[in-house]
């Protein structure tokens, strides 16, 4: 019988509660909460009408609630996938129960209001803010129905002799708690069940992308060495003096090497991105001076910058030392600075600014002249290949770069910042702690 009944509570799953592990255990455990205390409802009734007198036609209405009530619910969830209306569908009908039930016996003296309880936490539970307070309006007006029925006395005569008062009681009082224990005690149980599937199907998504990072990296290695022979040949053919290229062989020549180049580019920051996944990213802290670190960096990209007549401009405060790892603080100023002409428009400007923000962290600001970047766009900056429309422009990238400067920040206990206005440019600012020494090294 319990196997047919599960069997059909699956069955009467609605396609949204299929959607993972710990959204089916959710909806089986309402459904299974409607149906014990539908249940229990149902089992009480007939003992408590059997104490009283031939049954009315209300109380014979009350029991055929009483027992549709949760396939009711159960039916309301499959059809909108909605937990929170099925347990008020549920509920209303309970409640017009009860309330017969206390009609029939002393009002709001009761043996049935600690079942208004039990649904009341049943919607806390499972149930929806505003489906619960409508819920609890339905019971409001339950109680003001049978003060004002007993206040001025419609309630009909007692049907059950008073000898039988305390084991009605005993009996609404064990089974209502029993019914919050139960409901109570399987969501924990299910709550526990989900969050171990949650950890082992974790544990197996972080095996697999460590599996993954560390085949794209042995991959890379592979790949890097042809590649750089292919860079090598295309030089000794440019530099050959003992026979000359001519000018279409020239510029053939130049389309390898220039790809090669973009290629070796991608490969060296997938191996980037793969070692910080597989959490093999060496960080060495030292104290650095920070103009040192972007004097250097700004030496590398100036012909870059040249090029495009770009003109880079300086106002880093000397003497400000923070502590960072020299290699990953190069790689991040070399690729806000890369980004900064690439992106730039001709004859821009690269305005470099730096100050401490007063919380022990040290902030750097890059500052274009460029295109920039629409609002509802900077969000999606630091998604990986994501490169917001720039694929279709002749602005070589490989969509990483900055997903790799915002982890290598990370690592040094930095953060990275963005401020945008189209047409005018960008502002990349990133934070670093400050060094506790007073001088450079």
């Amino acid at each position: 019988m319990v196997g047919l009944l599960h069997k059909f509570l699956e069955f009467s799953l609605p396609e949204t509660a299929n959607e993972s592990s710990r959204n089916r255990s959710r909806y089986l455990g309402v459904y299974a909460a409607l149906v014990v205390v539908g249940g229990i409802v149902a089992g009480i009734l007939p003992f408590y009408f059997w104490l009283s007198n031939p049954m009315s036609w209300d109380e014979t209405t009350a029991i055929i609630l009483s027992q549709i009530a949760p396939f009711l619910g159960i039916l309301v969830i499959r059809q909108t996938g909605n937990l929170a209306y099925g347990m008020f569908a549920a509920s209303f009908p309970l409640t017009i129960t009860f309330t017969i039930m206390a009609w029939h016996h002393n009002g709001l003296g009761s043996f049935v209001i600690p079942w208004y309880i039990t649904i009341i936490v049943i919607q806390s539970l499972f149930g929806h803010r505003g489906l619960f307070l409508l819920t609890g309006f339905n019971l409001v007006a339950a109680f003001m129905f049978l003060f004002i029925a007993g206040h001025f006395g419609y309630l009909p005569e007692e049907t059950i002799s008073r000898d039988n008062y305390n084991w009605m009681y005993l009996i609404s009082l064990l089974t209502s708690m029993m019914a919050i224990v139960w409901v109570g005690t399987s969501g924990l149980v299910r709550r526990a069940k989900s969050k171990e599937i949650l950890r082992l199907v974790s544990e197996q998504a972080e095996a697999a992308n460590l599996a993954k990072s560390r085949f794209v990296s042995s991959m890379s290695h592979e790949l890097r060495t042809p590649l750089n022979s292919i860079l090598g040949f295309s030089q000794i053919l440019k530099t050959d003096t003992t026979q000359s290229l001519t000018e279409d062989q020239t510029e053939s020549v130049d389309l390898i090497s220039n790809a090669g180049t973009h290629l070796l580019e991608l490969i060296n920051q997938i191996l980037d991105m793969s070692r910080i996944e597989a959490g093999e990213l060496d960080v060495h802290f030292e104290d650095l001076d920070l103009s040192n670190a972007i004097a250097s960096s700004i030496d590398i990209i100036t012909v870059q910058a040249e090029k495009a007549g770009i003109t880079i401009e300086n106002h880093v405060v000397d003497e400000l030392v923070v502590k960072a790892d020299r290699l990953l603080l190069n790689q991040v100023l070399l690729n806000l600075l890369s980004n900064a002409v690439k992106y730039n428009c001709p004859e821009g400007n690269i305005t470099i600014q730096s100050g401490t923000d007063g919380d022990g962290m040290m902030q750097v600001s890059i500052t274009d002249t460029g295109m920039g970047i629409p609002e509802d766009q900077i969000g999606y900056l630091f998604q990986s290949f994501n490169r917001l429309g720039a694929e279709n422009t002749a602005i070589e990238g490989t969509g990483i770069g900055l997903v790799i400067t915002e982890k290598l920040l990370k690592a040094q206990n930095g953060s990275i910042q963005v401020a945008s206005v189209v047409d005018e440019g960008s502002t990349f600012s990133f934070k670093l702690p400050l060094s506790t020494e007073a001088s450079s090294i």
